[in-house]
């Protein structure tokens, strides 16, 4: 139904995308919010499905140690996840991601309602902090009728297109991290309640635990070189932490 929706929305020529494509494209533009909910939200259930397993399923040798080196425990990871969940005040997803710089490290995010947690859907509308420029910088900003488009749109990162100057989604906010999804929990009340009852959001988890495909979660992880901090590479892994929010709404 989300799917059928996006797709009955936006323009013919957008068609040929899918939902990751568009909920990127569709981020933060004001007049695009309902493209965008129904983009990200289409994305974040797939990828919540496609880490479904109808058995239990083992975590994978090579998956297993990143584990434990940020979490210290598999069993830390599964009782954070359960409190994370559990924690959450209101709908939305806990993911497992993975630091794209530094593969080695692994964190526990949470987005609400259609947040997502790809960095280009997180862009800022004012791309530099005003607060540090100086009278050069400002000027090439485009605050006096001296400086031009071009100069502008270097400083700001923008592209220009057939309809003028548009902000470049591709280009990470100031303090952005660009992440890596492995896992995802949908905690919207819709998933749960019919079978679980208003109060079994934790009986739910708990299943839902149970049942990922950690071969699924394996193909997604990328593998940190030898000698970046990895395991068995000699230098300290681990980025163990809980990426609030906070990063979800934009506020980095």
């Amino acid at each position: 139904m989300m799917v059928d929706k996006l797709y009955t929305i936006i323009p013919p020529r957008d068609a040929e995308h899918d939902p990751k494509t568009l909920s990127l494209k569709y981020a933060r533009q004001p007049d695009t919010a309902t493209a965008f909910n129904c983009a990200s939200m289409a994305f974040n259930n797939h990828f919540f499905f496609e880490r479904l397993s109808p058995k239990s399923t083992n975590i994978t040798d090579k998956l297993r140690p990143y584990l434990t080196r940020n979490f210290s425990s598999v069993e830390t990871l599964r009782k954070t996840f359960i409190a994370t969940a559990n924690a959450m005040f209101g709908p939305g997803f806990v993911w497992l991601v993975q630091s794209s710089d530094h593969k080695e490290h692994l964190y526990l995010l949470t987005t609400y309602l259609a947040g997502s947690p790809l960095a280009g859907a997180h862009h800022r509308r004012q791309p530099v902090d005003t607060n540090t420029q100086d009278a050069a910088s400002w000027r090439m900003m485009g605050r006096d009728a001296g400086a031009t488009a071009t100069a502008y749109a270097e400083v700001t990162h923008q592209k220009k297109g057939p309809t003028g100057w548009t902000q470049h989604q591709a280009v990470v906010a100031p303090g952005g991290i660009i992440l890596n999804p492995l896992l995802c929990l949908n905690t919207w009340e819709h998933v749960w309640l019919m079978d679980y009852g208003i109060a079994g959001k934790q009986t739910y988890v708990e299943a839902w635990w149970d049942r990922i495909d950690w071969a699924v979660v394996q193909n997604t992880f990328l593998k940190p070189p030898v000698g970046q901090g990895g395991v068995g590479a000699g230098g300290r892994g681990g980025g163990t932490g809980i990426l609030g929010g906070e990063y979800a709404g934009g506020i980095y």
